[in-house]
């Protein structure tokens, strides 16, 4: 068995010390109860040395052997309720009998947890939850491990922080916390212990494991810092946005001061006992000190009730939100037929140009916007308007054609596998583990996939998974044949060599130079060449021949890109085609009310209003035979095959036989 030091977890020989650190392992002696080194969790997590250890449960350094990167990994361990002899067994057993059903309601409750931290997982301030799980009779949390400084140990060092750095640090923090509230969950153990200055000056909230949806009915367990939780924590109940706030201000009085604030219960009594910031040498303009104190207030309907206007009151401005939260805020119309069937997407307002002989009219309403009726159970799908600010939000890519596979992501982001005609065991694909995922593409003998963090993966046929290093809050993602290319939420880009041969990057052909590229809305990518569309709707091109501007290609909102075809969808609904000279692609220019294209290696498809497809081009193997094919709400084009997606999420494919039966039962997340 491969060994690993219980410090670094790096692989080291029997008896060595270990060649990263320096130490040995011979010297780490965990606690008869602690998981010894090298344990293995779903034969997946090595454990290493314990990084904490607190009443209800006990953190280990570990490997996931998968990625093969360094994780935290939580262990739910209630040390008044359970015992372990790890030298026996490393299942865990209940003290007593009568305290069997409290324990197992609690590591229920612990998995629950891990589910609602999930849900944070958009949020890049907050860790992230890499995987839960029960075992050896108890539960586990994997999050990624993070290497700096809790701001527990910079008071240690400095005794307080300036206000001016303080509050940069933390305005990322408030931002986070401002998003989990908007999701209906608060944190509940904010203090100088859970927030942590990585090594690269990033800060980051820790262990929401006492996070909690605000709308749960049952009485909300207390977990107490004295000094940092508010009254309404001693007796479990009213607690919500003003819980956090409170123990924020705290946090921030406590470094700005060097002084933990008095207990909550012991201001009840007497509040003068609280020293205000100022006179306690923290430096802060008037309104900060009025609205650190507003947050710090006892009573909580005298407190900011929520992050926004706290931020409002310390930054003197409104608060910055994540691009993924002005979608969820969008305004949606409704379009059915009789209430029988509908289809919730945007609405988008219609832009009307004013000339010396032309005068807006006034914007019409809602009701007024809806096309007529449509046929019961149809879709009416809508043109997404080009994206004219940055930053941008995630343009999923729920299905896609490989070369011998077809991949889709589930409803909870987990990843669908079809193989066709077995070229390729699914075993030797290593994406059963992927999660979070939001958007899939392929190219030949590789997947990539971009996860709701930003970071994006490769999957090749072999077996190896590998993350692209420096790739970050990447909203898009494209393969071309041999190289791979992202779009950032700032509107710039990003382009690799694909690892084929030994995991060594092809050679690039210009296709990769995207460098300087900005006020890009979105990519395609390929056989040797990328394509960018621009906020202005015009579409730039880099390959071989140089990087320029697409000649004729103006007013585009989406644009794809293939072995033989490059297409952009205009916004009156036609295609703009490149200029090849393929006499089955004639009647492209006549298609009109499309709203999404995708093109595969000699032929094209398009998704129309009302959720029919047309397919131009060769249609040897039945690749273009979509005409009876309706309720699509998206599209994909690879090779010799197209597939689509309908509303209830089930998969249509036609062309070279191979996919049809393995994707049935199939039920993907809507685009």
């Amino acid at each position: 068995m491969k060994l690993y030091c219980p410090y670094c977890m790096g692989s080291i020989q029997s008896g060595e010390y270990c060649p990263l650190c320096g130490k040995s392992p011979k010297l780490y002696q965990p606690s008869s109860h602690h998981l010894p080194p090298s344990s293995l969790l779903q034969n997946r997590y090595v454990i290493g040395k314990v990084l904490g250890e607190g009443g209800f449960g006990i953190t280990y350094l570990g490997l996931d052997m998968v990625l093969e990167r360094k994780v935290a990994v939580k262990e739910y361990f209630p040390n008044v309720f359970v015992r372990r002899q790890a030298a026996l067994t490393l299942d865990v057993t209940c003290h007593t009998d009568a305290r069997r059903t409290l324990y197992e309601k609690g590591r229920d409750q612990f998995l629950q947890e891990a589910r609602v931290m999930a849900k944070l997982d958009l949020i890049p301030e907050i860790v992230r939850v890499l995987d839960f799980f029960p075992a050896h009779r108890t539960a586990y949390i994997v999050m990624e491990f993070l290497e700096g400084d809790t701001f527990r140990t910079l008071l240690a060092k400095q005794k307080r922080i300036p206000a001016k750095i303080l509050f940069e640090m933390m305005e990322p923090v408030l931002r986070a916390l401002a998003a989990a509230h908007s999701m209906g969950i608060i944190h509940r153990d904010i203090s100088p212990d859970n927030i942590i200055q990585l090594h690269n000056g990033q800060v980051k909230l820790l262990d929401f494991g006492c996070a909690r949806n605000v709308d749960e009915s049952h009485t909300m367990t207390v977990m107490l810092k004295h000094g940092y939780a508010p009254i309404e924590q001693y007796t479990g109940h009213n607690q919500g946005a003003w819980t956090d706030i409170y123990a924020l201000c705290a946090t921030l009085y406590c470094c700005l001061t060097g002084r933990v604030p008095p207990r909550a219960l012991m201001r009840l009594d007497d509040d003068n006992i609280l020293v205000p910031p100022n006179r306690a040498g923290a430096a802060l303009t008037a309104e900060q000190e009025q609205a650190l104190l507003k947050g710090l207030e006892v009573m909580p309907k005298n407190r900011f009730h929520s992050m926004a206007d706290l931020y409002a009151g310390l930054y003197g401005r409104v608060i910055k939100r994540y691009s993924w939260q002005k979608i969820e805020e969008q305004e949606t119309e409704i379009i059915t037929d009789e209430l029988e069937s509908e289809v919730i997407l945007p609405r988008q307002k219609p832009k009307v140009q004013s000339t010396p002989h032309h005068t807006p009219k006034a914007e019409p309403t809602p009701r007024q916007q809806a096309p007529k009726a449509t046929p019961k159970s149809a879709v009416r799908l809508q043109r997404k308007a080009r994206p004219t600010r940055f930053p941008l939000t995630f343009q999923p890519q729920t299905l896609e054609i490989g070369t011998g596979y077809m991949i889709g992501i589930k409803p909870e982001g987990t990843v669908l596998l079809c193989m066709r005609d077995n070229i390729t065991p699914k075993a030797e694909w290593k994406i059963h583990n992927w999660s979070h995922m939001v958007s899939i593409c392929s190219l030949c003998g590789f997947m990539v996939g971009l996860r709701a963090d930003g970071s994006v993966f490769i999957a090749h046929n072999k077996g190896g998974i590998q993350q692209i290093n420096g790739w970050y809050d990447i909203i898009a993602i494209a393969c071309g044949t041999f190289h791979i290319v992202g779009l950032r939420a700032n509107g710039t880009v990003c382009a690799v060599p694909a690892p084929y041969e030994n995991e060594k990057p092809s050679t690039p052909n210009g296709e990769c130079n995207v460098q300087g590229w900005t006020d890009i809305v979105a990519i395609a990518a390929g056989h040797v060449e990328t394509m960018g569309l621009k906020a202005d709707g015009t579409v730039i091109c880099t390959s071989k021949d140089g990087t320029h501007t697409l000649d004729g290609w103006t007013n585009i909102i989406a644009i794809t890109d293939a072995e033989s075809i490059a297409a952009g969808l205009r916004a009156d609904g036609t295609v703009k085609i490149s200029d090849y000279d393929y006499k089955d692609f004639a009647e492209v220019w006549q298609w009109q009310d499309i709203v999404a294209i995708k093109a595969g290696f000699f032929h094209i498809v398009g998704l129309k209003a009302d959720g029919t497809v047309v397919a131009s081009g060769e249609n040897e193997l039945g690749q273009c035979n979509v005409s009876e094919w309706k309720d699509v709400v998206a599209i994909a084009a690879g090779g010799m095959y197209t597939a689509a997606m309908k509303k209830d999420g089930t998969v249509l494919v036609t062309g070279r036989s191979g996919y049809t039966t393995g994707t049935k039962g199939w039920v993907l997340r809507q685009p």
